[in-house]
């Protein structure tokens, strides 16, 4: 219940994926007032009589066009990740998603069981290679906590992050706001200023949100911790921004005074590429390039990098040989670990060309890697 203009309201308050935050009357669905919340490149506002859009001209992408970069994109300014409301502030504490996206129509789709059906092109979309602009691409991609006052509709406060998506928020009656980070940290903030009080190191990142319950009158914090999702697994190199890529599944409790500790990880020495030499055509490459992208990249990662949680094909020991290669995506030789069979969709010749495009990546890495220690 909110006073907004001198008059008691019974509102519901709403911050989905278009990058609006709306305010309505819950008792007659009447919109009250909706502003974006993030970077908005599609829409000039909501419009309060009729609750539709006011578009941007160019924001239909059609065939023809070159590419039209949007934000929120298909991550959304916010999803599924929960946000909280505390009464004692009368801030809604929301996770959001700052990440744009260049859309364009696949003038030659056809949808496929076992591809990504989109039906725009994922070649397009993939993360730009040239240095300049993969770097303000990777910059421009992060998220924030922000503190909203859905009455004056503005930010009050926020903590910046480095990844887009973190895990949903809690607020409690102790004037304290919960987090769990794609970075691996559970932090608790003072819900009126943003000032962090503190932070424990849960190993992985998180996306779920935290709880709080009691137990003979003493308070818990709780937190299902685990990285996972279709951003570390789509995503790519963007992923890695995460810091921690590795997913360890656990439900962790804390309480104050909590005198449990984990276990130290252990620090293997990061994989070394030694891919073979790439001699295929051009043509086979921009096949194999295509073909990944639509059917590799949503779990193995954008342009053949793995966000950490699937194993990265440009380390796969299959890479060297043909027979190997085909026997995985072809033969399901590795369908109890959740690689299906691609033969009802790829030929031989269709697997030859993603594996020529993922030894290309796998050369271009260790040019790249070789490059940076100049």
């Amino acid at each position: 219940n909110l006073v907004i203009d001198n008059v008691p309201k019974k509102v519901l308050l709403h911050a989905p994926k278009n990058g609006f935050f709306y305010v309505l009357d819950r008792a007659n669905g009447q919109l009250i007032s909706a502003v974006p919340y993030t970077v908005v490149a599609w829409a000039d506002g909501i419009d309060l009589k009729t609750g539709r859009p006011v578009e941007h001209a160019g924001a239909r992408y059609k065939e023809g066009d070159p590419g039209t970069p949007l934000a929120p994109g298909p991550l959304g300014g916010h999803s599924w990740h929960s946000m909280s409301f505390s009464p004692m502030t009368g801030l809604v504490y929301l996770p959001v998603q700052d990440a744009g996206y260049l859309y364009k129509p696949d003038e030659h789709f056809q949808e496929k069981a076992l591809a990504f059906n989109t039906a725009t092109d994922v070649v397009a979309s993939g993360l730009p290679q040239k240095p300049e602009i993969k770097k303000a691409v990777l910059e421009s991609i992060k998220g924030h906590l922000c503190a909203w006052d859905p009455i004056q509709q503005k930010e009050v406060w926020r903590v910046e992050r480095a990844s887009p998506v973190n895990g949903g928020v809690l607020s409690t009656a102790g004037n304290l706001v919960f987090q769990g980070t794609a970075q691996g940290n559970i932090e608790a903030y003072r819900a009126a200023t943003g000032e962090r009080l503190w932070f424990a190191d849960a190993q992985s990142g998180m996306v779920a949100a935290p709880i709080s319950y009691t137990v003979n009158g003493e308070q818990y914090i709780a937190v299902v911790v685990g990285w996972g999702g279709v951003f570390p697994l789509a995503f790519g190199e963007v992923a890695l921004k995460s810091g921690r890529v590795q997913n360890i599944s656990r439900v962790l409790a804390f309480k104050l005074d909590g005198k449990a500790s984990l276990p130290l990880l252990p620090h293997p020495a990061p994989p070394k590429l030694h891919p073979p030499r790439a001699t295929a055509s051009a043509a086979t490459v921009q096949k194999g390039e295509v073909l990944y992208q639509r059917y590799c990249s949503t779990c193995h990662g954008d342009v053949a990098v793995s966000g950490g949680v699937l194993p990265d094909l440009r380390y796969s020991a299959a890479l060297g040989s043909s027979q190997q290669w085909g026997e995985v995506i072809l033969g399901g030789s590795l369908k109890s670990f959740g690689m299906v069979s691609f033969s009802k969709e790829l030929s031989q010749k269709d697997v030859e060309a993603v594996r020529a495009y993922v030894i290309l990546r796998a050369n271009q890495s260790v040019a790249e890697a070789k490059a940076s220690r100049k």
